[in-house]
């Protein structure tokens, strides 16, 4: 089981996801790492993964750019190698999705 670090309204509120979220709780909870959550609550995802080391489940790479809207990957600030070297670092085999949620009517960000 993996906990999602959603951020709560508005944007810059600090992301619920800490290492204290799974600290003492069995090895089978850990970490859901989304990376446009972190960075719209100006927290760096390639420390979170580094943070949350081999309990890091899932990665969700999303965008977001300076005004933290949600943007095609490639198109925001995430540091995208960094993020895939520092889950290469910690052998990361779970779940990787690719996201791009700010427009519902257009989930490819409007390329089709």
């Amino acid at each position: 089981m993996a906990i999602h670090n959603h951020v709560l309204v508005p944007a810059t509120t600090k992301s619920p996801t800490s290492p204290r979220a799974i600290e003492g709780r069995h090895k089978l909870i850990g970490a859901c790492v989304d990376t446009g959550h972190f960075l719209r609550s100006d927290e760096d995802p390639v420390k979170a993964i580094e943070t949350f080391g081999e309990r890091t489940y899932e990665v969700h790479l999303k965008e977001v750019d300076k005004q933290k809207q949600f943007q095609v990957l490639g198109k925001g600030t995430l540091d995208t190698v960094g993020s895939s070297a520092r889950s290469r670092k910690i052998k990361f085999d779970g779940c990787l999705a690719l996201e791009y949620e700010e427009n519902p009517a257009k989930p490819r960000g409007g390329y089709g």
